[in-house]
């Protein structure tokens, strides 16, 4: 058998085993010998002269391609899944694989699964085996990944691996990956990688084997809420956590809404539970919110807050935050006027009148026309533009009420995936890697690098507008697999 392969195989993976098929070792600075990866080359593939013959001839022949058979390419299984196009073809032969062809395919990538799993594209060939391989070789992968998963959960290719083999793996076996990360489980959270494989973990693993996960929130709710990464993961306890874990983290929220409001990170989780949470705690948050109306509508993060409340909130509390923003204070003037002005509270009567009832909204505009003279000239035309397009137009017919949007609620300081400190936000977000990792990385994202679901059902107000340049952490490209 070859090296690495366990001795208890059943007959049938053996017969399919032919001495010798495995790889030999492979030269020193060759493409995953001794540990070392594909080296990246401007295209992100390999470059000509590393290449055999036999991939040269296969990426020269574009119109022939599918001409070739698993039997021409033995011996060059682990070259092609390191390379772009000799990766599609692999993963197009095990999609449509017989199980001996499988086991073929298998018994050769085997022994360098481990450096596959943290390729560019070699990490697509392991994840079709979780997805079509048979439960054995599934095991086998399982295996290899003991003692690793805390380096393989934060790093780039190989966490979407971690993610698909969670989704394939019997529990016994994600049990035991799990507690490997136990010892640095905050760093996993706070990893950009990392936080997307314990989102997974939250999801699918039975809660009596991630207790420890649990227990690093205790104390530090406020400061996972207010991380780029750790946000997101305090939203899928919330989606997925029993009772108690809830109710651990949301007893350490309700004492920071303050603070949270307007933090780069922390208002995605108050969003959060505004639109997902248990009526008891949503409505909390709103009516705090609605307590500071005017100040946090004037706020950057926190109007996005007040947004995502206008949205959710009940038909009564609407009314009242009509109420308030149309009542004329101490000083002579609604608050409708100062958030009219202001650049951030200007996006709230946009989302305010789009989401009254037509009484409302009539009444609000009644407030708003005789304001918009005076709000250009006092300089803010831009302001005043916007809200001229909710109005009567000169024919009486009605303008379009799609408002815009409260710019980034996001901060330069989210990172991307590795370049900047930008953070990838799509508040739409954990979906796959090819199948895990296809969205962005965003402070409500779920999906990885690799993963497959949006955490968020969206951000307040336009998300393309309001998520300005957040950066991205592994989307799946055409160029890449």
């Amino acid at each position: 058998l070859p090296q690495g392969l366990p001795q208890g195989l059943p007959q049938s993976l053996r017969h399919s085993i032919v001495p010798g098929y495995g790889l030999p070792t492979l030269p020193h600075g060759y493409p995953l010998a001794g540990n070392v990866p594909i080296q990246s080359f401007s295209n992100n593939d390999l470059s000509r002269d590393r290449r055999s013959n036999v991939l040269n001839d296969f990426r020269n022949r574009q119109k022939t391609r599918q001409q070739f058979t698993l039997t021409q390419i033995t011996g060059h299984l682990v070259e092609f899944s390191g390379d772009q196009q000799g990766s599609r073809w692999v993963q197009s032969q095990i999609d449509s694989a017989n199980s001996d062809e499988k086991d073929r395919i298998f018994s050769e990538i085997q022994p360098n699964a481990v450096q596959l799993m943290k390729d560019l594209f070699g990490n697509y060939v392991i994840q079709k085996f979780f997805d079509h391989g048979s439960q054995v070789q599934k095991s086998i992968l399982a295996d290899m990944m003991k003692g690793k998963m805390v380096d393989m959960s934060m790093q780039m290719y190989s966490c979407r691996v971690v993610q698909k083999a969670l989704d394939h793996i019997l529990v016994s076996q994600q049990a035991e990956l799990v507690q490997e990360l136990q010892p640095r489980i905050v760093d996993v959270i706070k990893d950009e990688h990392g936080n997307h494989v314990v989102q997974k973990i939250i999801q699918l693993v039975p809660r009596e084997h991630i207790g420890f996960i649990m227990d690093a929130f205790k104390g530090r709710v406020r400061e996972f809420a207010t991380h780029n990464y750790g946000c997101r993961v305090i939203q899928r306890i919330l989606e997925h956590g029993l009772e108690e874990d809830k109710a651990m983290l949301l007893e350490e929220l309700h004492n920071s809404w303050r603070f949270l409001f307007n933090d780069q990170y922390g208002n995605y989780v108050a969003q959060h539970i505004i639109e997902k949470g248990d009526p008891k705690d949503s409505d909390r948050v709103i009516r705090l919110v609605m307590s500071q109306l005017l100040t946090l509508s004037r706020q950057k993060q926190a109007s996005n807050v007040v947004e995502r409340c206008i949205i959710n909130c009940t038909p009564q509390q609407r009314a009242e935050i009509h109420t308030q923003v149309t009542t004329v204070g101490e000083d002579g003037t609604m608050p409708l006027q100062h958030m009219m002005s202001d650049q951030f509270g200007n996006y709230v009567i946009q989302k305010l009148l789009t989401h009254s009832d037509p009484a409302e909204q009539e009444a609000l505009k009644a407030k708003i026309r005789p304001l918009l003279e005076e709000l250009r000239r006092s300089g803010a035309s831009k302001q005043a533009t916007a809200l001229s397009k909710f109005m009567v137009d000169e024919s009486g017919s009605e303008a379009a009420t799609t408002p815009a949007t409260t710019p980034a609620s996001t901060p330069s300081a989210t990172p991307a995936l590795n370049t900047t400190n930008a953070l990838h936000v799509d508040v739409n977000s954990s979906t796959p890697t090819p199948v895990l990792t296809n969205e962005s990385n965003s402070p409500q994202s779920s999906g990885p690098p690799s993963t497959n679901a949006s955490a968020f059902g969206g951000l307040a107000g336009d998300e393309t507008d309001k998520l300005g340049n957040e950066a991205r952490t592994v989307q799946v490209r055409d160029n890449e697999a």
